[in-house]
């Protein structure tokens, strides 16, 4: 893993004087991460030590910081490999943001996001910023376009500038991670549409956008085999867990705790922490 590629520039407050920035319904804050290549992971987990923190309901600063001290009893406890089980509608963008930039850097062990149910915006944000995704078949992924409240409480789409400058954030957040760049930011575009696409010469296959075609060292070299169908048309990309992992989204299924845990070979050791209280009243 390579802390490096994820590393965060200076954070701006107050982008709209008469409104909130809000990422699916709640506040954006700016945020820089720095492009770089695919982490390296470790892959020999077998027999390691795993720790599983619960990652529920709306994400706010004080989610955050449950999630900074479970993160760092992980590190304590010499975990091998860290499963943070998401279950969210979204939040705060900054906390969002955050909390994959402290996912993104950690270096001592695995990073896994487990999503059972949903992790849309904000936790889906916070899910790219782990080494693996895994989904349950029928899971949620996706939809970070970012909306503003105004002065009359009625929300609306961001304006392109900051739509433009959060799709930055996210290519760069899913080649630190090793994933294709233009699906991430097509969470924040509804009007990028993507395609499978397949270099003549070396065979390599991946998911571009035109721009990334255009602006390739030889765009005559990549052949457009289909379009991403959940992408564009007026909607933010939002997939389950069969097409992330076709689209190179997510690493795998897996449909209860039982499944991950045998898929990382963590035995019956895996140490579950304590639900926050204040989700455990809460509909999510």
């Amino acid at each position: 893993m390579n802390p490096s590629n994820c590393v965060i520039g200076r954070t701006t407050r107050g982008v709209f004087p008469r409104g909130r920035v809000l990422l699916s319904w709640l506040t954006f804050t700016a945020w820089l991460l720095q492009p770089g290549q695919s982490a390296e992971k470790k892959e020999d987990v077998a027999n390691a030590r795993g720790v599983l923190i619960r990652f529920e309901g709306t994400i706010t600063p004080l989610l955050e910081q449950y999630f900074y001290r479970k993160l760092e009893s992980a590190r304590q406890q010499k975990a091998g490999v860290v499963i943070v089980e998401i279950d969210s509608p979204g939040g705060f963008l900054d906390s969002s943001l955050d909390i994959s930039k402290r996912l993104c850097e950690v270096d001592w062990a695995r990073t896994v996001a487990f999503i059972p149910r949903e992790a849309l915006s904000g936790a889906a944000i916070a899910a790219l910023g782990c080494d693996d995704i895994v989904m349950a078949d029928d899971a949620r992924l996706g939809d970070a376009g970012p909306i503003f409240q105004g002065e009359d409480a009625l929300f609306r789409y961001a304006p392109e500038k900051i739509r433009s400058e959060l799709a930055g954030r996210l290519r760069d957040l899913a080649k630190a991670k090793g994933r294709p760049p233009a699906l991430a930011e097509a969470m924040v575009d509804m009007n990028l549409v993507v395609y499978h696409v397949q270099n003549q010469k070396t065979g390599e296959e991946t998911f571009m956008s035109e721009n990334e075609i255009k602006a390739s060292k030889d765009p005559n070299q990549w052949e457009k085999k289909r379009e991403v169908l959940e992408s564009g048309k007026n909607r933010f990309l939002t997939v389950n867990g069969e097409q992330a992992v076709e689209l190179r989204l997510a690493q795998g299924l897996a449909r209860n705790r039982k499944e991950l845990t045998d898929r990382y070979k963590l035995g019956r050791d895996l140490v579950i922490s304590s639900r926050p209280a204040w989700t455990r009243r809460s509909p999510f």
